[in-house]
């Protein structure tokens, strides 16, 4: 069976993403290749957690996780995991749950110095 993923992919490209980079989500974690970890973003695309943080190599599949996106590309985006605040049930659709969402960013190495405004209400 064949299957051309081409239009989906060019419908995602062509519009402006809805999250930004310094915005807080709660991921849900899924397996990925080679024992990774692995979750998606708000518009569907991968995201992979930050191999640089600690809490990256404790994540299991199926962890509900905070998490600052601190890049994103293409068809993928990274996520810095701040902290697991839980578990889903097995039925979930692993769509991201915003939290915060960032009015700046001040560009630094370890993405430490991401502002928030704290003023925007917490989605439901």
């Amino acid at each position: 069976m064949f299957c051309d993923y081409k239009p989906l992919y060019e419908e995602v490209k062509s519009k402006k993403a809805s999250f930004g980079e310094g915005d807080e989500y709660i991921f849900v974690a899924r397996a990925g290749w080679n024992d990774s970890v692995i979750a998606y973003a708000p518009d569907g695309r991968t995201a992979l957690f930050d191999r640089v943080s600690p809490l990256t190599h404790e994540l299991l599949e199926g962890d509900r996780v905070r998490g600052v996106i601190i890049k994103i590309g293409d068809k993928w985006v990274i996520v810095q995991p701040l902290e697991v605040v839980g578990r889903v049930p097995p039925l979930d659709s692993g769509m991201p749950e915003l939290v915060r969402r960032c009015s700046r960013i001040q560009g630094h190495a370890n993405h430490r110095s991401v502002q928030t405004d704290l003023s925007d209400e917490r989605a439901e």
